[in-house]
């Protein structure tokens, strides 16, 4: 079985799977997100410790790999040649690229993914498309609104301890 990448060379590398490093990696970036947004409201240690936290949590659980509609893996490799990561479709085994096609059923929003090369069923969601109400809409303004106050406060907290140094001048 021959890889290509999308320079066309055939000389890669595979890369071997860690569902405890792949697990670690998501959850840091995941804890970081949250840990950041928590962070800019209640100061810069929270994007530090929701990275740790997501990345300790991450490797314990791991992440199974990816496949596509028929179970087979997604591999991963890396091109001897041009030095690029890149997965490869398990069917046509060249560079992975996607299209996305969206169909709609009631209040279901249904999303398939195809290997633009070969075709391959890559992936099948559903996702419930759900009625957002006025009060829903209004709280989720409101609590924007709350946390966009404190990570004001955060960053004019933080202007006036400078302001602080200048008297010393």
């Amino acid at each position: 079985m021959s890889v290509y990448c999308k320079c066309g060379s055939k000389n890669c590398t595979l890369i071997p799977y860690n569902k405890r490093k792949e697990g670690a990696k998501n959850g840091g970036i995941g804890g970081a997100i949250i840990g950041g947004l928590i962070g800019l409201a209640g100061g810069p240690i929270g994007a530090i410790a929701g990275a740790v936290i997501g990345a300790g949590g991450g490797a314990l659980i791991g992440e199974d790999q990816s496949t596509d509609r028929n179970g087979r893996a997604i591999e991963t490799y890396k091109c001897n040649s041009c030095g690029k990561k890149f997965t490869v479709c398990p069917e046509c085994h060249h560079s992975l690229e996607t299209s996305s096609q969206e169909t709609y059923r009631g209040n279901q929003t249904i999303t398939d993914t195809y290997c633009k090369n070969c075709n391959n069923h890559i992936s099948h969601s559903v996702s419930e498309q759900k009625k957002v109400t006025a009060a829903q809409i209004e709280a989720s303004r409101n609590l924007t609104k709350a946390y966009g106050d404190a990570v004001k406060r955060n960053i004019n907290n933080i202007m006036d301890s400078y302001d602080d140094y200048d008297d010393y001048d």
